[in-house]
Formats: C-alpha cells, sequence, structure tokens
C-alpha cells in the first residue's frame, strides 16, 4: 500500500498513487485505441473528439455511480465528489457512462457506435487492468479475512481495510496492521488483463461488430459477480445479499443474449465506407445507382 507515491520537488506537491495509475490508464487506453481505430479508418479528428467524450462520460459515470451508493460520505461536503484522486471510481459506472456519452455523440456523427466500440473495448480492459493496481496501492476495494490464504496480504494502520476491522470489532484499535485479506484488487486487475487477452486473440477473427463489446460485458460481468463474494470494503451498496455491482452484473447478462441475436445477423461494414461522413456516403450511393441505371 502507497496512498502517495512521491511529492514533486520545490512543489511538495503529492503524487497519489491510485490517481497516477488512473492517468496512467487513460494514457496507456488512449494510444490502444487510436491505434485501433486507425486501422478501422476512422478519422483522426474524429476519434480524439469522441475519445475525449469517453473519457469525460466515463469519469462522470463512475464517480456518479459511487456517490448515489454512498450518499452519506458527501452530505457534509458534497464538493469533495469532484476529488477523484481520492479514489471512488465504480468501474460499472465509468463503463455505463462512458458507452452512453460516446453513442449519443457518435449516433450525431453518423457513425457507428458498435464499431468504435469493438476498437476501444481491449482499452477498456487495459484500463481495468492498470487502474485496479491503482486500488492496490491505495488501500481500497480490499477483501475479505483470509488468515489461512497465501494469498493474503496485510494493510497498515489507518487503511481502509484496518479500519472497517476495527470499527467492525475484528482488531483493537492498538494493532499494527489489518488481519490477513484477499488482494481483491490484484484479482481483479488480473481480470482486466486476462480478458484483454482475450479481445486481442478475438479481435482479427470477430463476426459482427460488437462482438467484442458482448465478450467484455459478459467476462467481466461474471468476473466481477463471483469477486464480489470476498470483497469486503463497505462502499459498495447492499440489497437483498448482492452488491451493487452483482445487480448490474446480471441485468447485463440478461441484456447480452437478446443483443447478442440483434447483432450477430448484420454483416461486418467496410471500414472504408462506413467511416466516411454522411455527405460521403450519400455520393456514394449516388454512384451506385448510375452505375445500375446503365
Amino acid at each position: 500500500m502507497r496512498p502517495v507515491l512521491f511529492e514533486l520537488p520545490v512543489l511538495e506537491l503529492p503524487i497519489y498513487g491510485y490517481g497516477f495509475m488512473l492517468g496512467l490508464s487513460f494514457l496507456a487506453g488512449w494510444m490502444l485505441c487510436m491505434r485501433f481505430l486507425a486501422a478501422e479508418r476512422f478519422d483522426e479528428k474524429l476519434s480524439e473528439r469522441t475519445l475525449l467524450v469517453l473519457i469525460l462520460s466515463s469519469l462522470v459515470g463512475a464517480r456518479l455511480l459511487h456517490v448515489i451508493t454512498n450518499p452519506t460520505d458527501f452530505a457534509d461536503a458534497p464538493w469533495r465528489a469532484l476529488f477523484l484522486w481520492e479514489g471512488g471510481l465504480v468501474a460499472y459506472g465509468g463503463f455505463l457512462g462512458a458507452s452512453l456519452g460516446t453513442y449519443l455523440y457518435l449516433r450525431r456523427q453518423g457513425q457507428s457506435f458498435w464499431r468504435f466500440a469493438d476498437a476501444c473495448v481491449p482499452s477498456t480492459a487495459l484500463g481495468l487492468g492498470i487502474t485496479r493496481l491503482g486500488c492496490f496501492l491505495r488501500g481500497c476495494c480490499f477483501g475479505q479475512p483470509a488468515e489461512l490464504s497465501p494469498l493474503a496480504v496485510t494493510f497498515p494502520r489507518h487503511s481502509p481495510a484496518w479500519e472497517t476491522q476495527v470499527a467492525a470489532g475484528l482488531i483493537p484499535d492498538s494493532a499494527a496492521t489489518s488481519l490477513p485479506v484477499y488482494p481483491t484488487q490484484i484479482f481483479e486487475s488480473l481480470l482486466g488483463f486476462v480478458v484483454l487477452g482475450v479481445l486481442l486473440w478475438l479481435r482479427p477473427r470477430k463476426r459482427f461488430q460488437g462482438q467484442l463489446v458482448l465478450t467484455l460485458a459478459a467476462l467481466y460481468a461474471v468476473g466481477r459477480f463471483l469477486l464480489e463474494f470476498i470483497r469486503a470494503d463497505p462502499e459498495r451498496g447492499a440489497w437483498l445479499g448482492l452488491s451493487t455491482s452483482q445487480w448490474i452484473g446480471l441485468l447485463l447478462l440478461g441484456l447480452l443474449f437478446p443483443l447478442y441475436r440483434l447483432l450477430r445477423d448484420r454483416p461486418l461494414v467496410s471500414p472504408s465506407v462506413e467511416s466516411a461522413p454522411p455527405a460521403s456516403r450519400s455520393r456514394t450511393k449516388r454512384k451506385r445507382k448510375r452505375r445500375k441505371r446503365r
């Protein structure tokens, strides 16, 4: 655990571990996504504008879902909702926010959401893998006590795990460390990198637009649902014994099958035609009609 990685010299400005990894995930994701968008022949300027919309809407969605599920944390100081470097971003909120914002923007531009999303979901998996390492550095999103597990880790005094266990009466407030707990942050980071590998393998083999999006959603929903059973951080929301993320995962899994049936029959569109602006596409259609008349 290392909440503050280092301080900038002279300025004495702390660089937070979580914020650093979050920024790194956006930078690495941007580079990977731009590479795949170029391969799909998306216009470079359109790609950059859409990625900015995606990043902003993902941050809004991730923070908004955290605030909704933990309203008491911000009741006395609502402006703290803007302190993203303190953690408190829900992965599902970011995924849903980015999807909605990107869909609305691309629809206005007359572009295919599914083709754009397929090019960018590997970056989503990469970002998940990197950002969860930031969670480990901050100590949030920790797991349940697992004293007999060889994979268990302890967190230092005044860490989120330590404070939660003191409040629950599991350890005295004089304890130097928390009880050994599952490193669920590392588990979810590994989940992100495994999903990334699957998507990179599937990308040249996909049969319809949106297949990579559905694959990521399915793999993450199942993996996150299972990991939630061994998480112990209290900031996850709960209803009928399941966390907010588990309910969202179940809802997504229920939507994936009809989406699959809807998308699988759509042919893969040629990038040169699909990436053309609406005016160019209309000219292409007129040329085809002229050829038919001849």
